[in-house]
Formats: C-alpha cells, structure tokens, sequence
C-alpha cells in the first residue's frame, strides 16, 4: 500500500484544539502523508499555532482564506491536495495512532472507495466511553 494520504483539517477560531488535533495526526503510523490545515478567517491565535507547529513539521501545509464557511475550506483543502487518498478531520478531533494505516488497510481489503468513521467520545468525567 503506497497510497499517500492527504488530511485535510478545516479550521476557524480553534486555538484551543487544533494543536492537540495535529499532534494526533502527526503521530500516525503511517507517515505517508501530508497535512493540511485550511484556516476560514479565524481572528484568534488559530493561524499562529499552527505556523508554530508547521515550523517543525514539513508535512503540514498551511493557507488561509477569507471566511467561507466549513465546505469551502473542505473544498479548498481537496483542490490543494496531492494525496491518493483523502481524510478530513475536524479541528477539535483527536484521532489514535493507528488511523490512517488501519482505514487504508480497510480500504484495500474490501475493495471500496469510501470509508465512513464513526466517533468516539470518551466521557473525562465518568472514564467510560459514550
């Protein structure tokens, strides 16, 4: 499997999740691929986490647009990518380790072009999950 992933993480005011966000994406088994991150016009601390964190990182691609809503920077992140293959993640998502190499091993197995995640949600308060 050879398949380079994009992900593509739309973001807007999120500098309170995203870098937890790239830190689960950049700890994927797989490291073949790129990331890249849309910022929609945020007007918080967003867009200098993120160049922070891209500084130490040449996986992570960065740009920036007027606010156009989640769809267009979806749209965006696509028309940008060079991947094979395309995941997004949201800004507040954490995703495990293993994702990428276990959807593209998923992929292969059953022959199919689109995989849909499901999520889950660990309750912090009663350390189950919901």
């Amino acid at each position: 499997m050879k398949n380079k992933v994009s992900v593509v993480i739309p973001v807007y005011n999120s500098e309170k999740t995203i870098g937890k966000c790239l830190a689960s994406v950049q700890r994927q088994t797989d490291s073949d691929l790129e990331i890249i991150v849309i910022d929609d016009g945020s007007i918080d601390c967003t867009s200098e986490i993120v160049q922070e964190i891209q500084k130490k990182d040449s996986r992570i691609k960065y740009y920036r647009q007027n606010n156009q809503g989640p769809s267009a920077a979806r749209n965006k992140g696509i028309e940008v990518a060079s991947g094979e293959l395309l995941i997004f993640v949201d800004a507040d998502d954490i995703i495990m380790e293993s994702m990428v190499e276990e959807l593209k091993t998923l992929r292969e197995k059953e022959k199919v072009e689109l995989v849909i995640v499901n999520r889950i949600r660990i309750n912090k308060f009663k350390n189950k999950l919901t």
